[in-house]
């Protein structure tokens, strides 16, 4: 679970907090949620106060699919249901590109675009141009953003991209944060980053995803403030974040 300090319409600052259970926290081996399940998961997270929840992958699987198609039929009183999926494909339009196209139809308030921040993955996995990459970022926000959709940007391996060459990952983040109304954070998504590949002092405002780790942080809900204790907790930083009692 993640935080984001953000501002409302009036300009006044506040803590948001996106879990995402359904689809990080779905991954261990042996762990497998029906439909149902992910659907009750869903309404304790709203319940508790929880900004935003990811729903998971509509594109992935069916039963992410289904899950999509049923959200609505939760009585939706604090969170607002977020798709994952990832930006458009080398080389090609936004519009008509099939896998935004099914995170359109999920009909979530907001989706969440992962892309590529490490000059290596740009250049080994998705073998395109650094320029490429940047427009597939910004053209994906954008796509949403004009639909009505807030875009969140998860930069994969942000902090490896950061090492490598902090200033073409910090053009990733740019990309999307000036393609619209987009919030962009940054991912650690195996391992622990060497403190010399966290940024320091660079400008970039982004929430940090520890790894494999659920760190519930304070959220504006006065419930979730309730029914959450500050219990000291080792982080990837060895800072100490409150984590909900069982």
């Amino acid at each position: 679970m993640n935080a984001a300090a953000t501002r409302d319409s009036a300009g006044r600052a506040f803590v948001e907090m996106y879990d995402t259970t359904l689809r990080d926290g779905s991954q261990q081996v042996g762990l497998d949620l029906t439909v149902e399940d992910k659907l009750r998961v869903a309404a304790a997270l709203d319940a508790l106060g929880v900004d935003v929840v990811e729903g998971g992958w509509p594109g992935s699987n069916p039963k992410d699919k289904e899950f999509f198609a049923r959200a609505g039929e939760l009585p939706w009183r604090n969170a607002q249901l977020a798709a994952f999926g990832a930006t458009r494909r080398p080389n090609r339009s936004a519009d008509g590109d099939p896998d935004l196209e099914t995170l359109l139809v999920a009909k979530t308030p907001i989706v969440t675009l992962v892309g590529k921040a490490w000059t290596l993955h740009v250049d080994e996995a998705l073998r395109t141009t650094r320029e490429e990459n940047l427009a597939m970022v910004a053209d994906s926000v954008r796509f949403f953003v004009r639909e009505g959709r807030r875009a969140v940007f998860d930069a994969e391996h942000f902090f490896d991209g950061y090492a490598a060459d902090r200033s073409y990952a910090l053009a990733c983040l740019s990309a999307a944060a000036e393609a619209g109304r987009c919030l962009t954070t940054s991912c650690v998504s195996s391992g622990t980053s060497s403190a010399s590949s966290r940024p320091s002092g660079s400008g970039c405002t982004a929430i940090t995803t520890p790894p494999a780790r659920l760190r519930t942080r304070w959220s504006r809900s006065a419930r979730a403030r309730r029914m959450c204790r500050g219990r000291p907790t080792g982080t990837a930083s060895g800072a100490a974040t409150p984590t909900c009692s069982p």
